[in-house]
């Protein structure tokens, strides 16, 4: 992560809670704080209970594995305490949503559900189409797309 964002944004990877639960009061704060729900005998919620106890200004964001039902668990109460969750698989193409959109107040997306954007769901869009031909009325024109 550090090597695919650093160009944008200052990264600091912590490899212990114990790292993170300090750097996250430090002064200052830091503006985004991504934790993996499991961290060895700690969980990131820990980490998201810290920073909203605390009132920083952090956007606290989880991720796990959608499939897991721990993860699940755990997602929907890091969202109960503030934070909001991804699933592991779309976390580095989420992340420039939460550096560069506005947030609403709270996540409401269920974690159990798998994520349908990128997913082909049946039926006809206009971005399917390869070719449009359009009649002008003595010949066919074709206009590719």
């Amino acid at each position: 992560m550090k090597e695919r964002w650093s160009h944008l944004v200052e990264v600091e990877v912590c490899t212990e809670f114990s790292i993170a639960r300090a750097r996250l009061f430090e002064t200052p704060p830091p503006d985004l704080l991504v934790t993996n729900l499991r961290l060895g005998p700690f969980n990131g919620l820990h980490l998201v209970y810290l920073a909203q106890s605390a009132n920083l200004p952090t956007i606290c964001v989880t991720y796990g594995e959608h499939k897991n039902t721990t993860d699940v668990a755990l997602a929907r109460e890091a969202q109960l305490a503030g934070a909001f969750y991804e699933a592991s698989y779309r976390l580095p193409h989420a992340l420039p949503s939460y550096l560069q959109a506005e947030l609403p107040e709270r996540d409401r997306r269920d974690p159990s559900r798998v994520d349908r954007r990128g997913t082909f769901r049946g039926g006809r869009r206009a971005t399917d189409l390869t070719e449009v031909r359009l009649n002008a009325g003595h010949g066919h024109d074709t206009l590719g797309v």
